[in-house]
């Protein structure tokens, strides 16, 4: 049986097979077109660097060595991608992450059922097809509904605020309290993101940096200090949630 759907550029496939990949426990050929089948594994990854480019594609491997993403960077070759497991693994999934929303969209089992994955050119898209096997017990995936989270944020700032007599705080206080409820976990993943990004950014700037073109390192510049800025502001505020559990636990 096979599952189709859109991809678009800058959409997303994430695999949390990366560990069992270069353990050795499971293998995924890729192939570009009809050119050379090479093994991620041995061919591909480097344990010098978290991110390739693989023709039209970046493969970039999450910080904790769990996830392989895969994101086309544009429509133009087709590329095949078949597993061999060597058995004995279990919940792994290929998720679809839309662009637009940085939320998972749906799930696809990535298990002995799973024979492979094709990314077909079709116009400003992919489609995704996803090849299992006849015997395969595998539910119709269903999309997941956005949560409306600045509406539920909203509702537990109202129903958390005391009563008092004099409800007026210190807007700087505010500010902090409200970064202290945000889910910096997600924050990280974005961070990181945003770094993939600019290293490959950075090589096509290195590519034109003789050329006739007008050269953009201020804005690099720039982007690279509000990128730390924001790393720095994750980790203090990671470490002021982490520090606020504890005391809640200890208390």
């Amino acid at each position: 049986m096979i599952f189709e759907t859109e991809l678009f550029v800058r959409d997303t496939l994430r695999i949390n097979i990366l560990k069992e990949l270069v353990a050795g426990s499971a293998t995924l050929a890729v192939q570009l077109n009809e050119g050379e089948i090479e093994n991620y594994a041995t061919q591909i990854h480097s344990d010098t660097g978290r991110v390739k480019v693989y023709g039209n594609f970046n493969m970039s491997e999450s910080i904790d060595g769990e996830v392989l993403t895969i994101r086309p960077i544009s429509v133009d070759r087709v590329m095949k991608a078949v597993p061999a497991l060597s058995g004995g693994i279990s919940g792994k999934e290929i998720a679809i992450v839309r662009s637009s929303t940085k939320q998972v969209e749906n799930t696809y089992p990535f298990d002995e059922t799973f024979m492979g994955l094709e990314l077909v050119p079709s116009e400003n898209k992919y489609i995704l097809k996803l090849e299992y096997a006849d015997n395969a017990q595998i539910e119709q995936p269903v999309i997941q509904e956005e949560k409306p989270v600045i509406q539920e944020e909203k509702r537990v700032i109202q129903e958390e605020q005391p009563v008092v007599q004099n409800p007026v705080k210190d807007e700087k206080i505010q500010k902090i309290e409200e970064e202290l409820k945000k889910d910096y976990k997600q924050a990280e993943v974005q961070l990181e993101e945003c770094k993939t990004q600019l290293e490959i950014d950075k090589r096509v700037l290195e590519y034109y940096q003789n050329k006739d073109v007008k050269p953009v390192e201020e804005i690099f510049k720039e982007i690279q200090q509000k990128l730390d800025e924001a790393e720095k502001q994750i980790a203090l505020f990671i470490q002021a949630q982490q520090k606020k559990t504890m005391e809640i636990e200890g208390s």
